[in-house]
């Protein structure tokens, strides 16, 4: 290889090596300015109390007045990202079937009958012929949008659904009389999809694990009271 052809070689590669040190940097600014605008939402820690009488419990979420069930806790959804979350998909899911299992054998075990039944319209309580509730399935919602908290527009609310809360309080209600708060209850999983301003999708599943931290038993009547958190444990590889 003479001078010139060597030459022309070397132009050649530092050619190639400025442009792809010019890729680069245009990615680098895309990923800033994607990155300017991007939204990532997630329930905050959220407190509760329950209050039971043998018969119905009625739940309390921090700064609410109580209410009965079906309806579960109220959770704070925030976004805690730059950029607003939009068209907003949310989905429930937890081991139904399982829970039902989990609290009638927990109930069994105090000589009484099932109280839940799972069936194909929803989930079926009766503690006796007076107390009936059913509990229609509540795994899926939408949202328009959720905005950046960070500039001060209001969180959104979402509700744990009722079947699920009903199984886990009344789980609670059972081993709070047998001393034996285990509470090792399967998890909730939030699934959130959603779009960004620049029209990427993004998805975020999330495991929930409600857990007490105070809980007591009257004496010598069916009344029980219980104080919890419900957090966000591990965020799911999708």
């Amino acid at each position: 290889m003479d001078f010139t052809s060597g030459l022309a070689l070397i132009t050649a590669i530092a050619a190639f090596c400025s442009s792809m040190a010019a890729l680069a940097l245009v990615w680098e600014v895309s990923k800033q300015r994607r990155s300017a605008f991007l939204p990532e939402i997630a329930p905050s820690r959220t407190i509760f109390s329950i209050l039971g009488d043998g018969k119905m419990n009625t739940l309390r979420g921090e700064g609410e007045s109580e209410q009965p069930y079906p309806t579960g806790p109220t959770l704070t959804l925030v976004n805690v990202g730059v950029g607003a979350a939009i068209d907003v998909k949310i989905k429930w899911s937890y081991p139904l079937q399982e829970l039902v299992e989990q609290v009638n054998e927990a109930v069994q075990r105090h000589q009484g009958p099932p109280i839940f039944t799972n069936r194909d319209h929803g989930l079926e309580e009766r503690r006796s012929s007076t107390h009936f509730a059913m509990y229609s399935p509540n795994v899926s919602s939408t949202l328009d949008y959720v905005l950046p908290s960070s500039l001060g527009n209001p969180a959104v609310k979402l509700h744990v659904p009722g079947d699920y809360w009903a199984l886990c309080s009344t789980y609670w209600e059972f081993a709070i009389r047998e001393e034996k708060v285990t509470f090792e209850l399967p998890a909730l999983t939030l699934e959130l999809s959603f779009f960004d301003i620049g029209g990427e999708s993004h998805i975020t599943k999330l495991a929930l694990r409600p857990k007490l931290y105070r809980w007591e038993y009257g004496e010598g009547t069916l009344k029980w009271s219980a104080e919890g958190v419900i957090e966000c444990k591990n965020r799911i590889a999708t």
